[in-house]
């Protein structure tokens, strides 16, 4: 009994570590307004950069649209996301 409970954790444990696997997720969504504020010229350019960035330091990050990170904040409520357009999608304030 004892092999067969440890079993099913470790199958548990599989698949949660699965769910969203970046440490950061980087927000870019081409349909959502370049904010004022921040008025990056190339916000698609500079998320792939800050990729490439936490990529070179051992971090794992992936560029999420709006929904995306909706998901990616479930699934990590401590998570870490960066915002390259100036603005924070509303689909992470509807849940």
């Amino acid at each position: 009994m004892k092999q067969l409970f440890c079993f099913a954790w470790i199958v548990c444990l599989t698949f949660t570590g699965y769910v969203f696997a970046q440490d950061v997720a980087v927000f870019y969504d081409e349909t959502v307004e370049n904010g004022g504020g921040l008025a990056v010229p190339n916000p698609q350019q500079l998320a792939e950069m800050i990729v490439d960035e936490l990529d070179a330091k051992k971090l794992t990050a992936e560029i999420v649209d709006s929904d995306g990170l909706a998901e990616y904040m479930k699934a990590n409520p401590q998570g870490i996301y960066i915002i390259t357009q100036g603005n924070t999608p509303g689909t992470i304030f509807k849940n």
